[in-house]
Parts: C-alpha cells; structure tokens; sequence
C-alpha cells in the first residue's frame, strides 16, 4: 500500500501479498483472508494558517501627545507549526514598539513574535504609529463679580 501523498483518511479493501525474508514474492501460497479491510487515519504534524498581525505597544507618550492610530503591514501572515498550537491562536503579536518620547508619527520594521515551535512567513511586520498634539483645554477665566454700587445714605432734613 502506497501511502506517499496521502493527506485524508483511507478506508480501502487490499489484497494480501506474501513476500518472504529476502522480499521476494511468495505465489505459489494463497493466504486467507485474500483481502483485508484497511483503515487509516491521517494526522499531520505540521500544518499552516493564516493570522491577524497585531502591534504591541509599550511605555507611554508624553503629556500633551495622543496616539491617534497605529497602521501595520502586512496585515495578515502564514504561521506554521502544530495545529493544537496553531488553533488556539486569534493573531500573532510583534515585538514591542516603544512610545515613550515620541512627538512625532514613527515608522519600524518588526519582527513577528509566533509562539514557540511556530513561524512566521513573512516574519516581520511594518508598523506605523500616528502621534498627534492635544490642543491643552482652555480653562475659562470667570467674569468678575459685579460689585452693588454703595446706595446714597437719605439725608435727614
């Protein structure tokens, strides 16, 4: 039986065929049963699927800045290893990106960082930050209160 190739399960009647120690065809003995029922299931080791890349992030901008955005490409990758690792992923990270002192929008190339014993094709990612000036908040000056003129006195007269 021929199992190079095979990616399914097989359930398939073969015959028998006796060899004998030197892997030489025995044909002049007939074995019972002639056939036999063969069932085999095919478990791969290996597979691949594809992911979200999601930007990490860490530390914190300065005052007055907000990160309005964050951009990535590739927005996918092909990560392969075991499947019971490979289903329990939602998406795959890339190594932190630093925010601290930054005023200004920053791009970096990242590396994907898969679980181990997965990879990641392409392995890295390029990510842009979107950094933007927060207008302070004017704080309104209260109007003065105004102040009741000081009424005449009545004169007696």
């Amino acid at each position: 039986l021929d199992l190079s190739g095979q990616k399914t399960n097989l359930a398939e009647d073969a015959s028998v065929i006796l060899y004998d120690s030197s892997g030489v065809q025995l044909t002049n003995l007939a074995p019972t049963p002639a056939t036999v029922k063969i069932d085999l299931a095919v478990q791969t080791t290996v597979t691949t699927r594809s992911s979200a890349v999601v930007p990490v992030t860490s530390g914190a901008l300065p005052s007055g800045y907000q990160l309005v955005g964050i951009t990535v490409s590739p927005l996918t990758t092909v990560l392969s290893g075991p499947s019971g690792v490979l289903n329990a992923l939602d998406s795959v990270s890339t190594t932190p990106i630093s925010l601290n002192g930054l005023t200004h929008d920053l791009t970096q190339t990242l590396s994907i960082a898969p679980p181990s014993g997965v990879s990641a094709t392409p392995s890295t990612a390029t990510v842009t930050l979107h950094i933007v000036a927060i207008a302070p908040i004017a704080t309104p000056t209260p109007a003065p209160t105004p102040t009741a003129a000081p009424s005449p006195s009545p004169t007696g007269h």
